[in-house]
């Protein structure tokens, strides 16, 4: 018996390759929004926490302004570290590797919670990374 014979070479670009970098620009500029919610979220927080700050002169507990001050820095953390997971997808997506599909998915499902554009971008980029005409895409 024979082998299969080889595939032929692809001529021009990759018919999909315009919707992956479509994916990877709206990872970056979802990064981009996610970072400035975060500091929104650290700034409310700090001015929450200022202001039970001020509440412990009129008998507040202690302890309310720095849980206040806190609960905000580890909010700001969790969206950094997503903004962080959307701009690596958005990398690994642009220079074709492997792990871009993995990140551009993992990225799209934890996406799909921020309703409704986030949820837009997650489905999106859930049917175009795991379409099967990919396959031959990447690159290691």
């Amino acid at each position: 018996m024979s082998p299969p014979p080889a595939p032929e070479a692809r001529q021009g670009p990759h018919p999909l390759a315009t919707h992956v970098m479509v994916i990877a620009v709206l990872d970056f500029i979802y990064a981009g929004l996610a970072v400035i919610g975060g500091l929104f979220v650290l700034f409310v927080f700090g001015v929450g926490a200022m202001g039970a700050n001020e509440g412990e002169k009129a008998g507040a507990p202690g302890w309310v302004s720095e849980m206040v001050g806190a609960l905000g820095f580890l909010i700001f953390i969790a969206v950094v570290a997503f903004a962080l997971l959307y701009f690596f997808a958005g990398m690994m997506l642009m220079k074709r590797k492997r792990v871009g599909k993995v990140l551009g998915i993992i990225a799209a499902v934890v996406q799909l919670f921020g309703f409704p554009i986030g949820t837009a971008i997650g489905i999106y980029a859930l049917i175009m990374l795991n379409n099967q005409q990919l396959d031959d895409y990447w690159v290691d």
